[in-house]
This record gives structure tokens, C-alpha cells and sequence, in this order.
């Protein structure tokens, strides 16, 4: 019988089995992205079936098989996900979808682990849209597919004023290099969104944003989403769902 091992885990999303077990997909510190089976959770009894909801933060000993982590016991950090808030749990859904489609499969990137559990803290006490583009653009910056918002993606040079998003080229364009003027990106946009992915978030965030700034953001943050998945991710369409209401 394998050894059994802690492990610090944000639980990304669940899906029950037969017989009241489930299966977690997780998004571990030492581990990356694994899948976990738990065995008779969902039997009301059960000490941890409250405890073992998305979003929440857990320490959790677990033991490896061969497809799966088989899951043991667990023990909460810091707050468990509120469940009440709606708001919370749309923006909270957007987060683990991003991370579950945009990471491999037990790939270990601490950075990735520590983005989440932040952002999931923010999102108690900040604007919830300003951390979901933050925690986006940040994502593909620390996994290798953000862009440099500061110089056009086509021929180099510093941008130093309004620019334009491309997205066959996946980037911020000059005028210059743009043949199509849709989506234009202000400048202040552009520094906001270069100090997105080199900002701390262990720190106090002192920034603010205009409500202009955040809908550009937003649709770029968006935008970026639809390049680097190619299906529609359900929490988005939820969120877009309840935005309307």
C-alpha cells in the first residue's frame, strides 16, 4: 500500500460517482492540477462533505493509486467558500475554470496555486471584476502565454500612446502595424495592464480604476480567454447570465 502524503489544495470543481463517492479535480502546491477520489463523502454523515466544496482552501493527506489521489482526511485554511454569495461564487467559478482548462495535468507551478488562493481571498473584499482580469492576465503571464502590453506585438517599438488589439497576432498593436481599429486599447489601459502581471497581490493593492477602464479591461481580459480556450467556459456564461438580472 502507497504512503500516505499532505498536500495544500484549492478544490477546483467536483462531479459525483455511484455508491455517494465523488471525484475533485484540484489544483495542488506540490502537485499542479490532480484528480482526487473520495470514497462515501456523500453520505450526509460524513465529516468532510461540507468541507470538500469548490473554492475552498484545504490541507489534505492523501494516498496515490494508479489514475487517482485517493482522498483521506482534510483540514480548512483560512475561510471556507460562501456559499450564500452568489456574486462570490460566479466570480469564484471563473477563477477554477480558468485554471482547470489552462493548466496541464500534475505540472506543479506554485505560483499558480498562490495566484488562486489569493485572488479567491480578494474576491471577499475588492471589486470582483478588477481581480477576475487581474488573476486572468496574470494566469497566462506566469504560464507563459502573456503578452508584453507595453510594445506592439508586431513590429516592437513602445507604445506611447492609444493602441489597438489584434487578435490574430494575440496582442496590443500600434497604429502603424493595425489595419483594423475595432478594439482600441488606451494608454492607461496598457500601463494598468503591464502592472497587472508584475504586481504582488501579497501586498495591499492601492490602485483604482475608472468604470471605462474596467470595461476595456474587462473585454480584453475576455478576448483573451476565447484565444486560449476554444470552447465556451461555462462560468462565464453564468456570470454573463446574471449580469443581465
Amino acid at each position: 500500500m502507497a504512503d500516505s502524503y499532505n498536500t495544500q489544495v484549492v478544490i477546483l470543481r467536483n462531479k459525483i460517482l455511484q455508491n455517494m463517492d465523488k471525484l475533485y479535480i484540484c489544483y495542488s502546491r506540490e502537485l499542479g492540477k490532480i484528480p482526487v477520489i473520495a470514497y462515501g463523502i456523500g453520505n450526509n454523515k460524513n465529516r468532510y462533505n461540507g468541507l470538500m466544496q469548490p473554492f475552498n482552501n484545504l490541507e489534505m493527506q492523501l494516498r496515490s493509486s494508479k489514475r487517482y489521489e485517493l482522498f483521506q482526511q482534510a483540514e480548512l485554511i483560512g475561510n471556507r467558500s460562501a456559499e450564500s454569495d452568489i456574486d462570490f461564487l460566479a466570480y469564484a467559478s471563473v477563477l477554477t475554470e480558468l485554471t482547470e482548462y489552462l493548466t496541464p495535468d500534475r505540472q506543479p507551478e506554485p505560483e499558480v496555486y498562490e495566484l488562486l488562493v489569493r485572488c479567491l481571498e480578494l474576491l471577499r473584499v475588492r471589486n470582483k471584476r478588477l481581480v477576475t482580469i487581474i488573476f486572468t492576465v496574470k494566469l497566462l503571464s506566469t504560464i507563459g502565454v502573456g503578452r508584453d502590453f507595453l510594445h506592439c506585438t508586431s513590429c516592437e517599438k513602445d507604445l506611447e500612446a492609444n493602441a489597438f488589439f489584434d487578435g490574430l497576432k494575440e496582442g496590443i498593436i500600434c497604429g502603424d502595424c493595425c489595419l483594423s481599429k475595432d478594439f482600441e486599447v488606451t494608454h492607461d489601459v496598457q500601463i494598468l495592464l503591464d502592472k497587472f502581471t508584475k504586481i504582488d497581490l501579497s501586498n495591499k493593492i492601492e490602485f483604482s480604476v475608472t468604470g471605462g477602464q474596467l470595461k476595456q479591461l474587462e473585454r480584453l481580459a475576455y478576448t483573451l480567454i476565447r484565444i486560449h480556450i476554444d470552447k465556451p467556459l461555462k462560468s462565464l456564461i453564468f456570470l454573463n447570465e446574471l449580469l443581465k438580472n
